[in-house]
């Protein structure tokens, strides 16, 4: 996976914590 890719899966993971 590329750098990006991981970036958006940490976002998705953690999207209810930061849109909260």
């Amino acid at each position: 996976a590329t750098v990006e890719a991981m970036w958006a899966i940490k976002a998705f993971e953690h999207a209810e914590i930061y849109f909260n």
